[in-house]
């Protein structure tokens, strides 16, 4: 129910998704949304998942959305952090692209300097695009230009992709 309420836009406009699970993301996550305000990015195109409910109290002054999913909160707690973080990625990826809204997702320290719309849009008609630079890497922001995102479309085969991907995590992993 709770992806039922992500924001949709018509086509070719996208939604910036991203997760965070903790208020050290959620920082960066606030610096990443300054970069793209500067950039003239509405705090509309913006919908954040989180499992923590200090990041709910954290992010509330910046007007994005937020989607709690306590019913998440234990999901995958037996494994190392970074594991479970790529899991509920795919899945919220798969469940937002099976609910026919295109979403770009974004790692939290994400620096935008231009609309996510234009970046999606100047990339071939492609079901998925995946770019990455900078997390975990030592020349990671601030000191240079980082992101780390992904697209699927609501495409039948890429929806079929992201729903491969969750059910042979492991195989992923």
């Amino acid at each position: 129910n709770a992806i039922k309420s992500v924001p949709k836009f018509a086509e070719p406009k996208v939604a910036v998704g991203v997760l965070v699970e903790n208020t050290g993301e959620g920082e960066l996550f606030l610096n990443s949304f300054d970069s793209a305000r500067k950039a003239g990015v509405s705090p509309g195109k913006f919908c954040v998942f989180t499992t923590s409910a200090a990041v709910i109290d954290q992010l509330a002054p910046s007007k994005v959305k937020v989607i709690y999913l306590s019913e998440l909160t234990r999901v995958g707690s037996f494994v190392p952090t970074e594991m479970r973080r790529h899991f509920l990625q795919a899945w919220l990826a798969f469940a937002v692209s099976f609910s026919q809204a295109k979403f770009m997702w974004q790692s939290p320290g994400t620096l935008w300097f231009e609309r996510p719309d234009n970046i999606a849009n100047d990339n071939p008609q492609v079901e998925v695009l995946w770019a990455y630079k900078g997390r975990n890497d030592a020349r990671a922001a601030p000191f240079f230009a980082s992101y780390d995102f992904f697209t699927v479309t609501s495409g039948e085969r890429a929806v079929h992709l992201m729903h491969e991907i969750v059910l042979h995590f492991d195989l992923v992993l």
